[in-house]
């Protein structure tokens, strides 16, 4: 089974999610645990 590390945004998907006004974030599980990708300052 190939294991895949956690997700890249590109850098413009990254600046585009983080201006956004509300809060989110963004979670993978990577081997049976959560991982933040992104979280948006908001």
């Amino acid at each position: 089974m190939k294991i895949i590390g956690a997700y890249k945004f590109s850098p413009e998907e990254r600046r585009l999610y983080e201006k956004l006004p509300i809060p989110m974030a963004i979670y993978q599980v990577i081997r049976g645990e959560q991982v933040t990708v992104l979280a948006t300052p908001a």
